[in-house]
């Protein structure tokens, strides 16, 4: 993330059209299969179906990066803390990250059961 910006603040023109470009290619799949989404689970496109999704997939993103956020900042505190000891640094990171996969997966099943109970189509 540090190269982007630092690109977008010294590159020249080609590389700050080059991370624009990569940017918007990433939001435009992201949008499409929002909008994919919405099509396939409600058979039609109305505004509030489009809100809906879009709400819940920026919380859910919100969600995920806050949790990724404090699962990587965890990660960089008990590395200086048992930085003395790499077998207990590597078992501490390992428990960490099956933490963090162990949450990922409740939150597939949480989103799985809340789509399941909702009824989408008229």
């Amino acid at each position: 993330m540090q190269s982007v910006i630092d690109t977008l603040k010294s590159g020249n023109s080609r590389e700050r059209l080059a991370v624009v470009a990569d940017i918007l290619s990433i939001l435009g799949v992201s949008l499409a299969a929002v909008v994919g989404g919405i099509l396939t689970l409600s058979t039609s496109l109305r505004v509030a179906n489009v809100i809906g999704a879009a709400i819940s997939s920026l919380l859910s993103l919100a969600g995920a990066a806050l949790v990724l956020v404090a699962c990587l900042a965890t990660s960089a505190w008990l590395s200086r803390k048992f930085a003395f000891n790499p077998l207990f640094r590597s078992l501490v990171h390992f428990s960490l990250w099956a933490v963090f996969a162990s949450l990922f997966l409740l939150a597939a099943f949480i989103a799985y059961e809340f789509f399941s109970s909702v009824r989408f189509t008229q």
